[in-house]
């Protein structure tokens, strides 16, 4: 059935109800749609900001003792990012790390030069960053940055945040309007909307296998978007599409085999074939 209902990851209307509703992981049962316009998976529940904090403080990333523990865990993608970046934007540029959690990321970046600050609904990640003496703020998007921190960044860096975002248009832009024109955009996003679709094909056969297989795919997120599409909203917002990865999206060294197999195999996939088949991709944009 067709129906008004706004696509958390492109902002189109155009959308049509799956036939069977899940919960994603410690979310509660929901209806999830299609978009036909970008192909996204993404979840009508209503955003509440007060339930979205608490839901997070229970999460792994959320927690303030698992929170600092996976800045460890996570420093092979913080290296390959800011190797990334380094190549297009060299330290001292000032960056702004979205969804900063307990500050991985940050420490990482002033290692390699660069000036950071960053922002997250989480108010004890937040605490926690300002502690270690770097610059943190408690929003749930650049649009609410105090404006003295709203002068150009050189630089924007979200890593696994998009797909937790309502409006990921909007936000995309309000990225772009704190960007110096030719500033650059890097993400890290997740793709398992083929996963998704397998889901929802075999919940006809067996419910509670598709089920599963949907719930692997969204983890707690609010979409499941394509890579290819993704590219695409970036290109129409006003970034340009510089590099695409699937073995740099990779978390860690200490990632289980079949995790780090997934991500060489659609590394290959994307490589010989040009399709994203990997459960992420790393990605570096510029603001035209």
């Amino acid at each position: 059935m067709t129906s008004s209902a706004r696509c958390s990851a492109c902002g189109s209307t155009d959308s049509f109800e799956l036939p069977i509703r899940f919960s994603p992981s410690n979310r509660s049962e929901q209806c999830w749609r299609q978009c036909r316009r970008c192909r996204a998976f993404f979840s009508t529940e209503p955003y509440d900001l007060a339930a979205e904090i608490k839901h997070t403080e229970q999460m792994a990333w959320g927690d303030s003792q698992t929170g600092v523990q996976l800045n460890a865990y996570k420093q092979r993608l913080y290296r390959t990012s800011l190797k990334l970046l380094a190549k297009h934007l060299p330290a001292p540029a000032r960056l702004l790390d979205v969804g900063c959690a307990y500050g991985g990321f940050m420490q990482a970046a002033q290692e390699f030069g660069y000036q950071v600050c960053g922002y997250d609904i989480v108010p004890a990640a937040v605490s926690y960053v300002r502690s270690l003496g770097l610059e943190a703020y408690q929003c749930q998007s650049a649009a609410a940055l105090p404006e003295h921190v709203k002068r150009p960044f050189d630089g924007v860096v979200c890593l696994d945040v998009n797909c937790y975002w309502h409006d990921q248009r909007s936000e995309l832009a309000h990225l772009k309007a704190v960007l110096r024109q030719g500033g650059y955009l890097l993400m890290r996003v997740v793709d398992k909307s083929w996963l998704f679709a397998l889901g929802i094909r075999l919940a006809i056969l067996n419910a509670e296998l598709g089920k599963r297989l949907m719930r692997a795919a969204t983890n707690d997120h609010r979409h499941s978007m394509p890579v290819r599409s993704h590219l695409r909203l970036l290109e129409e917002i006003g970034y340009r599409v510089l590099y695409v990865s699937a073995r740099d999206a990779l978390h860690s060294d200490r990632a289980k085999l079949r995790v780090k197999l997934a991500f060489e195999l659609g590394n290959f996939a994307q490589k010989l074939f040009g399709v994203y088949l990997a459960p992420g991709a790393l990605i570096l944009a510029q603001a035209l």
